[in-house]
This record gives C-alpha cells, structure tokens and sequence, in this order.
C-alpha cells in the first residue's frame, strides 16, 4: 500500500491485536475502519505516532 498523500510505501505496526500502516516517509499513520477507535484510550496511539507535526501539516 502506498499512502495517497505523498505517495511513499507503508509498512505495517503491530499493536497488541491491532495492525496500523505507517508511512516510511513521513512517519504518517493510515488507520482502517475501527482501528483508531480501538486505539484511542490505549497510550499505544501516542507512542508509534512519530511523524513529523510539519510535515503533517501540510
């Protein structure tokens, strides 16, 4: 998968029961339907969201 905001190839996180696709360009983090929800009151979330706040900004 390649993600549709800059383009770069995603590789795959595991998280406890949870797979995410993180960009190995911008760090950027592509969640699918429900993962985000099952994500957002575990401290994981924060911790594999590297990406850089000015990059994403753009």
């Amino acid at each position: 998968m390649r993600r549709p905001k800059c383009d770069t190839e995603m590789e795959e996180i595991q998280c406890e029961d949870v797979t995410i696709d993180r960009c190995k360009g911008c760090k950027g983090l592509w969640f699918d339907k429900g993962e985000a929800e099952s994500l957002s009151e575990r401290w994981v979330a924060e911790f594999i969201g590297t990406g850089d706040p000015d990059v994403g900004a753009r």
